[in-house]
């Protein structure tokens, strides 16, 4: 009884730490849904395919790979827009790929000759865990993979919506992973992803993302609504 004693003695988490918290749960979950992806074995999303591609000819691994394109996209982000770049950034680079190992190490003998149906779960989860990770870091505003920065920027910085800008970035990394000799990552999972991700991202930030940063406050173990003034603070802010 100590600790639940000790946790409902604390003062109530401000916005900025829920932001914290958000920015580093979506990264995780983001990078356990890519392990996931990849042993569905029925393609993985966009990214994933494009950092396989440059593995698969380059011949390094892909936790390895992963973080030396994801650095060499933040130098390019270092000149072109620095407010997108935060812990959430450089968690994402020296942390997602390798998480996405780990997973798939952890649950490659349930997929191990899985039946279809195992795999088309995988996939569903892959995808659905996938938006809603994103979604859950981009709204905690704390920085946002290199990758996701450039439709994010896409969309400020031009008359598109988001949706479209992610569909585009999507499919060039899609060609160039096939490009690359990567073509088993290719399938029905990386099609629904190109063309759905950016609409899902959409439908978690207006749907769960943003009302739980903005319409609520939290204390220890319990959520109440949020005053006011709480709820009109911008993530700016």
């Amino acid at each position: 009884m100590q600790p639940l004693r000790y946790l409902k003695s604390r003062p109530p988490l401000s916005q900025k730490a829920v932001r914290i918290y958000m920015a580093f749960v979506g990264v995780a979950l983001c990078s356990i849904a890519v392990g996931i992806f990849k042993l569905s074995v029925l393609g993985t999303d966009p990214f994933t395919c494009f950092v396989s591609g440059f593995s698969v000819w380059t011949g390094v691994n892909y936790g390895n790979i992963y973080t030396i394109l994801c650095v060499i996209m933040l130098l390019i982000l270092l000149l072109i827009d620095r407010r997108k770049i935060g812990i959430a950034t450089f968690f994402n680079i020296f942390c997602g790929g390798y998480i996405a190992q780990i997973t798939m190490y952890l649950m490659g003998p349930l997929f191990n000759n899985a039946p279809i149906w195992l795999r088309i779960l995988g996939m569903i989860t892959g995808i659905v865990l996938t938006c809603f990770a994103a979604s859950i870091y981009f709204t905690a505003d704390l920085g946002v993979s290199t990758y996701d920065a450039i439709s994010l920027i896409m969309g400020e910085r031009t008359p598109i919506p988001f949706k479209f800008c992610r569909i585009t970035t999507d499919l060039i990394c899609v060609a160039t992973g096939w490009l690359l000799m990567a073509r088993d990552t290719i399938g029905i999972g990386t099609i629904i992803t190109a063309l759905f991700m950016g609409p899902l991202i959409e439908f978690f930030n207006v749907h769960f993302s943003r009302p739980f940063l903005f319409e609520r406050e939290w204390s220890h173990m319990t959520m109440r609504p949020a005053a006011k003034d709480e709820s009109k603070k911008t993530v700016s802010e």
